[in-house]
C-alpha cells in the first residue's frame, strides 16, 4: 500500500457543551492550524467511517458488507454538496421552525464537505474502490427496491490491519490535501463525542492526539437541557450525561498517556495562557500571543446555582456524586 506521510491532527473531544468549540477558536488562531467552522462528523456518525469499520471487524457476512459499503458510500457522498432545492426549503423550514423540534430539517442541512475539503468527491470513491474487492450482478431480499440491474459488493473479512491501513491511506490523503491547500501543518477537529471512539480513532489516524475538555457536571447537564439533541427533563438530562462520560471512563483507560491531555474547562478560563501553551506544547505548534484574543468572558461558569432549585441541586449532587468526584469537582 502507498506510504502517505501522517497528518499532525488534534481531536477535540467532550461531552457536549464542555468547551470544545471555545478550545476550538483558541487553536484556530494559530498560523498553522486549519480547522472547520462546523463539526464535519463523516468519522464519528452513524454510517460513517467508524460505523462502517467496527461492523466489518466485528460482524462480517457478504449481504452485510454489501448493505454497509453502499450507506456509506451513500452517506459520505450526501455530505459533498447540497441541492440548490434542498438549500432554499432548509432555509424556509429554519425560519418557520428554527428549533426543528416540531419538523425536522433534512438531515445534516448546511454540510458541504466539497466546499472545505480539495478533492471530497475524489477521496470518497478512492476509499469505497479500496474497499470493495469485486462487484457482480445479483440481489439478495435486503437489496434496494426496484434497482436496475443491481450490483452486490464485495470484500470478504478483513484483517484489522488491512481495514486500518485502507482508512488511514484515504483520510491522510483527504487531510494532508486540506492543509496543503491551506498552507498549513495541523489540523484541528472537535468533533464533541470523539471520546466515546477515542480507541479506534487513534488506531485509524495514527499521528492524532486526543484533547479532552471536561466541565463541572452540573453545568454541563444545565447547558445540556436547553440544546435540541438532549433531553429536556432534569433527570433524563442526567442519566444522558451519566451514559456519555462513563462510557469515556471506559475508553480512557485503553488510550497511551502520551496521546492524550485533558484540561478542566474551568481552570482554561481562570488561565488561557498557561493551558494554551500546554496545548501547543502537546501538539508541537508554537505558541502564538494572537491566540488569547478570544473573548472568555461569556463562560457560563457555575451557571447551575442560578438555573437549578435547591431540590433539583440536591438530586443533580446525588445521581452524579461518583461522576463529581471522578472529576474532582466538590
Amino acid at each position: 500500500m502507498t506510504n502517505i506521510k501522517s497528518v499532525n491532527t488534534l481531536l477535540i473531544a467532550g461531552t457536549g457543551r464542555s468547551g470544545t468549540n471555545i478550545l476550538k477558536k483558541v487553536l484556530s488562531l494559530n498560523s498553522e492550524v486549519f480547522a472547520l467552522p462546523f463539526e464535519h462528523r463523516f468519522f464519528i456518525d452513524p454510517d460513517g467511517i467508524l460505523d462502517f469499520y467496527t461492523n466489518m471487524l466485528h460482524h462480517w457476512s457478504p449481504f452485510l458488507f454489501d448493505k454497509k459499503i453502499k450507506q456509506l458510500k451513500k452517506y459520505l457522498l450526501s455530505l459533498a454538496k447540497q441541492k440548490t432545492t434542498k438549500k432554499c426549503f432548509g432555509k424556509i423550514l429554519r425560519f418557520l421552525e428554527p428549533s426543528g423540534l416540531i419538523i425536522t430539517n433534512h438531515s445534516y442541512y448546511g454540510w458541504e464537505m466539497g466546499k472545505w475539503f480539495p478533492n471530497y468527491i475524489t477521496f470518497v470513491n478512492n476509499l469505497i474502490d479500496d474497499l470493495i474487492d469485486f462487484s457482480y450482478n445479483g440481489r439478495w431480499p435486503g437489496s434496494q427496491s426496484y434497482k436496475y440491474r443491481n450490483q452486490i459488493d464485495f470484500h470478504g473479512h478483513f484483517e484489522e490491519k488491512d481495514l486500518i491501513d485502507i482508512f488511514s491511506k484515504n483520510i491522510n490523503c483527504l487531510l494532508s490535501q486540506v492543509l496543503e491547500a491551506n498552507k498549513k501543518t495541523c489540523f484541528v477537529e472537535d468533533n464533541t463525542w470523539n471520546i466515546l471512539f477515542a480507541d479506534n480513532l487513534l488506531k485509524i489516524m495514527q499521528e492524532s492526539k486526543i484533547l479532552h475538555i471536561y466541565r463541572d457536571p452540573r453545568d454541563v447537564v444545565a447547558s445540556m437541557m436547553k440544546q435540541n439533541w438532549c433531553p429536556s427533563e432534569l433527570i433524563k438530562t442526567i442519566n444522558y450525561y451519566k451514559a456519555i462520560i462513563n462510557y469515556w471512563f471506559i475508553q480512557r483507560n485503553k488510550i497511551p498517556a502520551e496521546k492524550l491531555l485533558e484540561i478542566k474547562f474551568e481552570a482554561f478560563i481562570n488561565n488561557p495562557e498557561k493551558y494554551t501553551r500546554d496545548i501547543c506544547n502537546f501538539i508541537s505548534l508554537d505558541f502564538e500571543d494572537k491566540m488569547l484574543a478570544i473573548d472568555l468572558d461569556k463562560h457560563n461558569i457555575t451557571r447551575y446555582k442560578t438555573d437549578f432549585s435547591e431540590s433539583q441541586l440536591e438530586l443533580i449532587n446525588s445521581n452524579l456524586y461518583t461522576e463529581l468526584k471522578s472529576l474532582n469537582y466538590e
